[in-house]
């Protein structure tokens, strides 16, 4: 899976995903970040380090839709009813809390600008 974070104006960036497998999501819009780091990149980072599967970007490669949506308006509207009858496992969930954790505590600290 490839993902690219790309600065907007003013504090914003755009996610794009190209991955293997689901339906291809369109770009994303990030919401506000650190002059440093977006915070899904931090995400991004501890999730690949920690080898978490079932964090945001684990969940994103499987084709899960996650944070992003299908670029194609039906595909969109059939992978919103598949999903609705999906659950996250025991495992999932914790791999998702630990991703939670995990960037919280690498996020660079707020208004000092270094990680």
């Amino acid at each position: 899976m490839d993902v690219t974070f790309t600065k907007m104006s003013g504090r914003r960036y755009r996610m794009t995903v190209v991955r293997g497998s689901g339906p291809e999501p369109a770009p994303r819009q990030g919401p506000g970040h650190d002059d440093w780091l977006p915070h899904d990149a931090v995400h991004f980072l501890v999730e690949a380090e920690a080898r978490l599967s079932g964090g945001v970007f684990g969940r994103i490669a499987a084709g899960r839709s996650n944070i992003f949506w299908a670029a194609d308006p039906a595909v969109r509207r059939r992978q919103a009813r598949r999903e609705a009858k999906w659950q996250p496992s025991k495992a999932e969930h914790a791999d998702m809390a630990r991703s939670e954790a995990l960037a919280s505590a690498c996020a660079p600290c707020g208004g000092c600008g270094r990680a």
